[in-house]
């Protein structure tokens, strides 16, 4: 027992539990600001290692790398501006923390207390929703769980409220859930336990109702109807799966001849019969609202604050557009390229098949897509697979060589 508590990253499972559940804690204990500080500082202490490889290596690049571009153009755009933005600095410490970590992965015995610390947080997160799950059942409280909302349109939603945990939002539950899941192939336990606890896991995410679970449960029954035998085949399905959840994540439909009048979920009528009618959802109302702010503004000095209130104090859920406004057009592109880069390889590695990790990459495809919906710069679970698919190396069928995909 001894031995095992010796083998954790103390410093990944405290910000792996407290960056996620940062808004539930403010909303029901305290403000954890001071305590968020504490914990990335802590992991850089944890990290120094890797800390100074990471910068030896920029050195032997001459510091041509997508990571300096990142960087700069930051830099660029608070000078461009004249102000610093809360949102660029939470995007580059939480991305350059999840390099970092990738990085300490590497070496065998910090590989297994990374894969420990990423197991404790699962456990705990599994306790969490279930927990939620108990207090839906209750019908008493809403601490661990959400209230769905009237006109919300998720059938499943009117029978059932949202389990999220520790959590503020059952979105963000979904993405760590899925996350964990993944992760469990990394654990070197029979396969019987590792099928059990990843239906337990899939379960936990099903009683969330979030969207995205629902993508991801059909993406994993796909892959292993598909026996992981056809990655080809599971791509051109996963894509259909893909464009559907695009397409009807940007339009609601009412059934019956009465006209929903709900402006957040129903933002505008297209089409009307006398059995069901279609309208443009929340997503399409702030895409069309903040192109709408683009044609108004200086596209030199753009501000994701003066966005977020013209939106009537939303963000736009769309990582690209936030991207933009908070960091301009140059960052704008070096994280196309970085997340296009990741994407390449994530698909690459699909085709190849074989791989332990093969639900990473098809997590990481699934978080970009959900990207289009989310503000996801600052997402801990995003920018962790992010990392992870641009700097993982493995062997492809088609090149016998080790590839490190990171630009």
């Amino acid at each position: 027992m001894t031995k095992i508590i010796k083998q954790i990253s103390y410093p990944l499972l405290f910000l792996l539990i407290l960056v996620p559940s940062k808004g539930w804690i403010d909303l029901n204990l305290f403000q954890a600001n001071i305590l968020i500080v504490f914990v990335i500082t802590l992991n850089l202490i944890y990290l120094r290692t890797p800390l100074i490889q990471y910068f030896k290596d920029l050195n032997a690049r001459k510091f041509i790398d997508i990571d300096v571009v990142i960087f700069a153009s930051i830099i660029f755009h608070f000078m461009v501006s004249q102000s610093i933005n809360v949102f660029a600095l939470s995007f580059l410490i939480i991305y350059f923390l999840s390099r970092l970590i990738w990085m300490q992965f590497r070496v065998p015995e910090e590989k297994i207390k990374i894969i420990n610390a990423i197991m404790i947080f699962g456990f705990f997160l599994l306790f969490s929703v279930f927990l939620g799950f108990i207090e839906i059942l209750s019908l008493k409280t809403n601490v661990f769980s959400s209230i769905s909302v009237a006109n919300y349109p998720n059938p499943i939603a009117k029978l059932f409220n949202h389990s999220k945990g520790f959590y503020y939002s059952y979105n963000a539950t979904a993405y760590s859930l899925a996350f964990f899941y993944c992760s469990i192939s990394f654990l070197l336990i029979s396969y019987k336990y590792k099928r059990f606890l990843e239906g337990i896991t899939l379960i936990m995410l099903f009683l969330t109702q979030a969207k995205f679970a629902y993508l991801f449960i059909a993406s994993i029954v796909l892959v292993n109807l598909l026996n992981r035998s056809n990655g080809r085949s599971f791509l051109i399905l996963l894509g259909i799966a893909i464009i559907l959840y695009i397409v009807f994540s940007h339009i609601s439909v009412g059934l019956g001849n009465s006209l929903q009048l709900d402006d957040k979920y129903y933002y505008l009528t297209i089409f009307k019969n006398e059995n069901f009618s279609v309208y443009l959802s929340l997503f399409s109302e702030l895409k069309h609202k903040s192109f709408d702010f683009l044609v108004s503004i200086d596209l030199l000095r753009p501000n994701l604050n003066n966005l977020i209130i013209f939106l009537n104090h939303s963000e736009p859920h769309n990582l690209f557009i936030s991207a933009y406004f908070f960091g301009g057009i140059i960052f704008l592109i070096a994280l196309i390229l970085l997340i296009l880069n990741a994407l390449k390889k994530s698909i690459n590695a699909i085709k190849d098949k074989g791989f332990i990790e093969m639900n990473f990459f098809i997590l990481f495809i699934l978080l970009v897509v959900e990207s289009l919906l989310w503000d996801s710069y600052d997402s801990l679970i995003f920018l962790l697979m992010l990392a992870f698919t641009n700097s993982y190396p493995y062997q492809t069928k088609s090149a016998n060589q080790i590839k490190d995909s990171h630009l």
